[in-house]
């Protein structure tokens, strides 16, 4: 592997380092692998300047894989082409899509008047919060109106159908555990 000084590398080695086989805050989070990072046996210290760099690890890169302990800001959602009547915006800004997590999915949903969306048993559960409007919930238990402030949770494989019947619509935020997939859906029409 070819390799540098780090005293030729344009920045210092430990201002935003973090790998996935080694923290120089946290020696515990070592892996299997030898850090390119630790000081070559018997080479000295970081001030000798004998600390040698891979040239094929990129110090700076936001995503290293494997690192579960570094923060991911989400800049912007992607829009989800959505199921139902009408048009309905869907913005993800954590799941399958956007973030590529599968353990929750957070959504704005933004519904016009009229919008029906087709029934379905997912193999999630939904927890809503109704930011404008009112969003009416079927299920095989009863009819729910979920006006602005007030939330809903549908647990998994329970039939469950969305409106918005009302003239003004309605914005809310769904988050789905785990994350949303058309594969987990399963609407009556399918």
């Amino acid at each position: 592997m070819k390799s540098r000084p780090a005293a030729a590398h344009p920045r210092p080695l430990f201002s935003a380092h973090t790998c996935v086989n080694h923290n120089p805050r946290d020696k515990a989070q070592r892996g299997p692998l030898p850090c390119p990072f630790a000081p070559m046996p018997g080479k000295g210290n970081l001030n000798e300047g004998k600390w040698k760099i891979p040239l094929s690890i990129s110090l700076h890169r936001p995503y290293i894989k494997g690192n579960t302990n570094m923060p991911i800001k989400i800049s912007k959602p992607t829009i989800v082409e959505a199921a139902g009547s009408k048009p309905k915006k869907i913005e993800e800004y954590i799941g399958r899509v956007n973030s590529r997590t599968s353990d929750l999915s957070i959504a704005r949903m933004v519904s016009p008047s009229g919008w029906v969306e087709p029934g379905q048993k997912p193999e999630f559960t939904e927890y809503t919060l109704v930011l404008k409007g009112m969003l009416r919930v079927n299920t095989e238990s009863g009819e729910f109106n979920v006006h602005s402030g007030e939330a809903i949770i549908v647990k998994e494989k329970e039939w469950v159908q969305y409106s918005t019947p009302t003239e003004e619509g309605a914005e809310y935020i769904a988050v789905c555990l785990p994350a949303f997939s058309p594969d987990m859906v399963h609407r009556d029409d399918e």
